[in-house]
C-alpha cells in the first residue's frame, strides 16, 4: 500500500542484474511479505520547506504478494550481446485485509542492458478493521465514502523501458560491481464508474483521479560478495501528465504536481532463494496556504509549495520456491 510494493520491487529487480542463477530455472514460484512503519509529522503551511517529526508512530501496513515467473530464452543470434535475450511472464496477486489485486506483466530483454515491460492489474477493495480499501469522494460533504465493489473496480495498465548497467561487466572483480538502473513508466490508473474530476481512494491513498501518469526511477547501488549484497539510493519522480484529470480541483490543488522521493536502501541475501530489503523513504508532498485538520479537506485547499518529510521505513522479504 502507498506504493510500498512499487519501491520494494525496484530493489528486487536491480539485485537481479548479475544474478544468473535466477535465469537457469525457467519457472519460479515466489511470495513476498512487505511492511512499512510510518512516523508522525506536523503539517506546515507556506512554500517549500522541511517539516519536523511530531511523534514516533502514526501507522503501519503490510502486504502479501504471491505469484510465479516463467522465463523463456529467446536468443537473437550467436553474438554475446544478443545470445542471452529472454522473455519473462510474471503472474501475481496482491493481498491485504482490505483488498485483492491480481495482475500479469511481460518483460522482454533483448540486450543485457535494456529491457521493455508491459502489464495490467485489476482489484477490489472493502472495509475491514476500520480501514477502507476503496472509496469515492463526495464533494458536497467533503468526505470519502465506501465504494461498492459491484459498482467500482480498480484497474491499471502500464509500459516501461529500462536501462541498466553493471561496471562488473567491464572490470572483472568481486568488488567492482557498481550497478545503475534508470527506467521510465507510463501508466493509466483508474476506478471504473468515475469521470474527469471525480476523486477516489485506493489502499488508504486519497485524492486519486483517473488519468495517464508517469514514473521515473533512477537507482545507484554497490553490489558486494557478502550477505549484505546491495546498498544504494533510489530517486523517484512521479505525477499526472495532465492536471485536468482533477477537473475543477486542478486550478488550486495542482493536479500535475510532481512527487519527488529519495530512498537509501540495503538488501541482504540470506540465500539464492531468500532476500530481505529495507529502505528509508524521504518524500515530498503538496504544501498548502491554509491550515487543515482532516485529509478529506485537502482537495479544496490551495497548493503553495513542496513539503519534505521522512515518510516511512519499509521492509520486504522475498522467497523463491
Amino acid at each position: 500500500m502507498k506504493k510500498l510494493l512499487l519501491i520494494i520491487s525496484s530493489l528486487l529487480f536491480i539485485s537481479a542484474l548479475s544474478a544468473e542463477d535466477n535465469k537457469k530455472k525457467s519457472l519460479n514460484f515466489y511470495y513476498s511479505l512487505d511492511a512499512a512503519y510510518y512516523m508522525k509529522y506536523s503539517r506546515e503551511t507556506g512554500g517549500d520547506h522541511f517539516t519536523t517529526l511530531s511523534g514516533p508512530f502514526s501507522g503501519a501496513e503490510g502486504l502479501l504478494k504471491i505469484g510465479f515467473e516463467k522465463t523463456i530464452n529467446t536468443p537473437l543470434g550467436d553474438h554475446w550481446l544478443v545470445n542471452s535475450a529472454f522473455c519473462k511472464i510474471n503472474c501475481f496477486s496482491e493481498i491485504t485485509p482490505v483488498h485483492i489485486k491480481p495482475g500479469v506483466d511481460f518483460t522482454f530483454q533483448p540486450l543485457p542492458f535494456i529491457s521493455f515491460s508491459t502489464g495490467a492489474s485489476t482489484g477490489l477493495g472493502w472495509i475491514a478493521m476500520g480501514l477502507n480499501g476503496m472509496s469515492v469522494y463526495n464533494t458536497d460533504k467533503k468526505e470519502y465514502s465506501y465504494a461498492n465493489s459491484f459498482e467500482h473496480v480498480y484497474y491499471k495498465f502500464y509500459a516501461t523501458g529500462t536501462f541498466m548497467f553493471d561496471t562488473g561487466a567491464i572490470i572483472q572483480h568481486d568488488w567492482s560491481h557498481v550497478v545503475m538502473l534508470a527506467n521510465y513508466t507510463v501508466f493509466y490508473e483508474g476506478l471504473s464508474g468515475m469521470g474527469e474530476g471525480d476523486l477516489w481512494e485506493w489502499l488508504l491513498i486519497k485524492h486519486k483521479a483517473n488519468g495517464f501518469q508517469y514514473e521515473t526511477k533512477i537507482i545507484l547501488g554497490y553490489q558486494m560478495p557478502l550477505k549484505l549484497k546491495l546498498t544504494g539510493i533510489i530517486t523517484e519522480l512521479s505525477g499526472h501528465f495532465n492536471g485536468s484529470d482533477y477537473g475543477d480541483f486542478d486550478e488550486n490543488f495542482d493536479g500535475s504536481f510532481m512527487t519527488v522521493k529519495f530512498s537509501p536502501f540495503v538488501q541482504i541475501e540470506f540465500s539464492k532463494k531468500t532476500m530481505l530489503s529495507a529502505l528509508i523513504d524521504i518524500s515530498s508532498t503538496r504544501s498548502f496556504e491554509q491550515e487543515y485538520d482532516e485529509q478529506d479537506e485537502v482537495p479544496f485547499l490551495t497548493t503553495s509549495g513542496r513539503e519534505w518529510f521522512c515518510n516511512r521505513i519499509a521492509f520486504s522479504i522475498k522467497h523463491y520456491f
